[in-house]
């Protein structure tokens, strides 16, 4: 069980984030409650492997940010992230029976939701790989020497070119889900319960994880800015700088291609769209000249067929790798949507349990 959501206060439990505290740990327990030194190192090592994971995610270069490579490893990434927070969960010995009833309400409300954006996501990817079947088919068939068949292969290029900068309809609302539950984000507060206020720590520090990536993800596929919300992380969480650090430059660097109104914003398709304009262009030269010795006396035909065999073979390795990427983040978004629905039949087979246990 693991992807939970609270509301919380705005307060952070009184702390403002640029609050000085020399021990962050100090802010888990209250005066007299019992500062169990298992708890602090289980806490210091789960915010510690957090603060790792996003150093890793923070690009050498920003422009390379909205590439297919880099979403899949920020999915990766919010995937470990999880699996360290169910073992925490273990660690701690604190089942969800005993959890606050507005804390598993709030779960099964916030986790919905996560589901209509994933499936959104997941639609928008599988739109993008059946599209990939024009594109596959133009590069197979487009033999220069034979008009007919290329002007074919131009049709489906083309083709492929327009059903590439459609919108996808499945895409419209998960921004304005994404808006809603990052404005409810905040730090709850938990009385008497040491062990509640660890959970809870790991519970929005992977939250706020999981709100970042989802928010990138669609922003890069829908075009849309809204769900970029900065988040403001107080300072006494270890993995603050780290995240802090990155959301500033991932939000930049979208922001600005968006302010462009640019629809395709991640790398690769932008790579190859480029590059099937280009021999498109190269396409309709020779198509038009189809007079034999009219082409003999073009130059420009003898250019657009020089370049059109360097091109096709530039085209074909922009288009394999693509239709890679766009499988592998395919696979990790189903993985997340399929952690997702085990994190729900985990919580509701855990109450039910435990409401058999007490009738009995």
């Amino acid at each position: 069980m693991i992807i939970i959501t609270f509301k919380m206060s705005r307060t952070h439990d009184g702390h403002h984030a640029s609050s000085p505290f020399g021990n962050p740990f100090k802010l888990i327990f209250s005066k007299g409650q019992n500062r169990s030194p298992k708890l602090l190192t289980l806490l210091s090592s789960f915010e510690q492997s957090l603060a790792e994971n996003i150093r890793k995610l923070k690009p050498n270069d920003a422009t390379n940010i909205p590439s297919l490579l880099w979403l899949r490893q920020a999915v990766d990434a919010l995937l470990e992230s999880h699996n360290k927070l169910k073992a925490l969960i273990f660690d701690l010995e604190f089942p969800a029976s005993v959890w606050d009833e507005k804390w598993i309400e709030l779960y099964l409300d916030d986790s919905l939701k996560l589901l209509d954006v994933c499936i959104a996501l997941i639609s928008e990817v599988s739109r993008l790989e059946q599209h990939q079947i024009l594109l596959r088919y133009a590069l197979q068939i487009s033999d220069v020497s034979r008009l007919e068949q290329l002007q074919r292969a131009d049709e489906a290029l083309h083709d492929w070119t327009q059903k590439l900068h459609f919108r996808n309809s499945k895409l419209e609302n998960a921004p304005f889900i994404l808006l809603g539950m990052v404005g409810a984000l905040s730090l709850p507060k938990v009385k008497n319960s040491p062990k509640g206020k660890v959970l809870t720590r790991a519970l929005y520090a992977v939250k706020v994880e999981m709100m970042f990536i989802s928010s990138v993800l669609v922003a890069v596929f829908s075009g849309c800015s809204k769900p970029l919300i900065d988040m403001q992380v107080p300072n006494d969480f270890l993995w603050a700088d780290a995240f802090n650090d990155l959301q500033t430059i991932v939000y930049n660097e979208l922001r600005s291609r968006l302010f462009l109104d640019k629809l395709l914003i991640l790398k690769e398709l932008g790579e190859v769209d480029a590059c099937s304009k280009q021999l498109h262009g190269m396409m309709v030269i020779i198509i038009q000249k189809d007079d034999e010795k009219e082409v003999a006396r073009d130059n420009n035909v003898d250019e657009a067929r020089r370049r059109y065999g360097k091109q096709i073979s530039v085209l074909n390795k922009g288009a394999l790798y693509l239709a890679n990427e766009l499988e592998l983040l395919g696979k990790k978004l189903n993985d997340f949507f399929e952690l997702i629905m085990l994190g729900r039949d985990g919580l509701l087979a855990s109450l039910r349990t435990s409401d058999d246990c007490r009738k009995q």
